[in-house]
């Protein structure tokens, strides 16, 4: 739960009606996370996916391609270095699937050389 002295940091997206549907699925809407409303000042009405509080578990680390994303997309929108600090040291657990780790360390590794 974010306090009310905390900041959360995002980046906005301007996406078509048509792919909504696509982006639901891949964020897994229903699924463990849910849409929230939100009042961005300057852009207005917006939405964003939030965890299902019955989804959470402190317990759980994100897969390290995971964390590279993030980190990824923080560095590309110039995120506070002391939260990108943060993001890094994050705790996080090797993926298995060692094909989907492989793909997904790429895609983080082009992002950073702006492929």
């Amino acid at each position: 739960m974010i306090e009310a002295d905390e900041a959360v940091f995002f980046a906005l997206f301007d996406i078509a009606a048509h792919e909504r549907e696509k982006l639901d699925r891949a964020e897994g809407l229903g699924y463990g996370y849910e849409e929230r409303a939100i009042e961005i000042q300057g852009f207005g009405r917006c939405f964003c996916y939030v965890a299902s509080p019955t989804h959470i578990d402190e317990g759980l680390a994100p897969y390290s391609w995971y964390k590279e994303l993030v980190v990824a997309g923080l560095e590309y929108h110039r995120a506070p270095h002391h939260y990108l600090e943060e993001v890094r040291c994050v705790d996080h657990n090797i993926d298995e699937d060692e094909a989907r780790h492989k793909e997904n360390m790429g895609i983080a590794a082009a992002a950073r050389n702006g492929i």
